[in-house]
């Protein structure tokens, strides 16, 4: 009987702990969208990748116990179009001239968007770590260099050494190709460089990283280069700091500091603006209800243009145009002592510019979702069970879905 009674006393303050987590989450009265289709052939841990009109993800196959293997599906109706035969990890870049992955022994393989065939199979010691597409070319970092490749054959166009041995994938813009990162975890550089001959332009080095920096983020366009930070202070807390540098010169035009850093990457050029998250000011800044701040400024001349407070915290945020793509969860319930949760999630699809939710998705009891992606009118996210102990979601709870973003 004792132990009866402690059960039952575990499972209410289970639930109500559940309960306490949730009790400040504003209450949605809006539209429900049902999604225009899902796929729960597979199940997927990485945000998916959209080009042209089909989605690419890796994903592990439901029916069978298998590896990971790149999957292309149709992005109007979610059938498979095609899988790899070999393991992948990642997605790198993808552009109509090539689809470019990185197999489960860190090789580096080339395939046609549309059939999936192997386009090349460069030299394992190709293996990169993050690459952008631009103007038919494939910028690619690495440790100690970057590197301008033209697909389907990965043929070298130029290469440049950089002393960084982890950079953020690079940004490509008004001719010029910009690597930002860190170097043993003491320096910090951005480098610039002609992207047709790969000539050094300038660069920006930081050799002691004073206040713990971290990269956040990196975008440019033809006059500017934006710099997003992150920066541990004394009291642990991350703050958030924005420099913007001349394209031509490389010298810093202005820089923007930010009370917090949320913890996603939110870097968005808007037309004349850059765009950048931030926690409210005062004691509730770190509650969930306080939300975030959204600040749009003027790229010449760093001065606030617009900003908006969000009504929540959400899990993970992606961006198209005037959209907030995101992910978002409350607890289904605790499972230990350390506040271990489960997830029941769902999409929202929060307007910019006002903060407001437009829709949400029905709830996904005890899924896993990533973070979402976006094109032509339709977003996807992909999906796994959540798994501990023996609590598990439903295989039909995993996979790829599709929303239309709007009706």
């Amino acid at each position: 009987m004792g132990c009866r009674v402690a059960l039952l006393i575990g499972v209410l303050f289970q639930l109500g702990c559940a309960a306490f987590l949730n009790s400040d989450r504003p209450e949605y009265h809006g539209p429900i969208q049902a999604a225009a289709w899902h796929n729960a052939s597979v199940q997927v841990e990485q945000t998916p990748v959209i080009l042209d009109r089909a989605v690419y993800a890796i994903a592990r196959p439901m029916a069978i116990a298998d590896s990971a293997h790149v999957y292309a599906f149709d992005l109007e109706t979610g059938k498979e179009v095609w899988h790899s035969a070999y393991g992948a990890t990642r997605v790198i870049a993808a552009d109509a001239s090539g689809l470019i992955v990185t197999d489960s022994e860190n090789g580096t393989h080339v395939l046609d968007p549309v059939t999936g065939r192997d386009l090349a199979v460069p030299e394992s010691g190709l293996a990169m770590g993050r690459a952008a597409f631009s103007g038919g070319r494939l910028y690619a970092v690495r440790p100690g260099e970057v590197e301008a490749l033209s697909p389907p054959n990965l043929a070298s166009q130029w290469s440049a050494a950089i002393p960084l041995d982890d950079a953020l994938a690079p940004a490509v813009a008004g001719g010029r190709v910009y690597v930002l990162g860190t170097a043993r975890g003491k320096s910090m550089g951005l480098y610039a460089f002609d992207a047709q001959t790969g000539a050094a332009a300038w660069k920006w080095e930081l050799p002691d990283r004073v206040g713990s920096f971290a990269v956040e983020g990196l975008t440019a366009d033809e006059g500017g280069v934006y710099v997003w930070l992150r920066q541990t202070g004394r009291d642990s807390f991350s703050k958030g700091l924005l420099i913007a540098f001349d394209a031509a010169s490389g010298n810093e035009k202005w820089r923007h500091s930010t009370s917090g850093n949320p913890a996603f990457e939110a870097l968005l050029l808007a037309p004349g603006e850059v765009v950048i998250p931030d926690y409210p000011a005062g004691k509730e800044a770190n509650s969930n209800s306080s939300g975030y701040i959204f600040r749009a400024l003027n790229r010449r001349s760093g001065l606030k243009v617009w900003e908006v407070q969000t009504a929540w915290k959400y899990s993970m945020v992606s961006f198209d145009g005037n959209l907030l793509l995101v992910s978002d969860r409350k607890v289904h319930q605790l499972l230990n002592e350390n506040n271990e949760t489960s997830p029941d999630s769902w999409v929202s699809v929060v307007e910019l510019r006002t903060g407001k939710e437009l829709w949400r998705s029905p709830i996904m009891e005890l899924a896993v979702l990533t973070r979402p992606a976006a094109s032509a009118n339709v977003m996807v996210a992909g999906s796994k069970p959540y798994s501990f102990n023996d609590v598990r979601g439903k295989d039909s709870v995993a996979g790829l879905w599709a929303w239309r973003l709007r009706q």
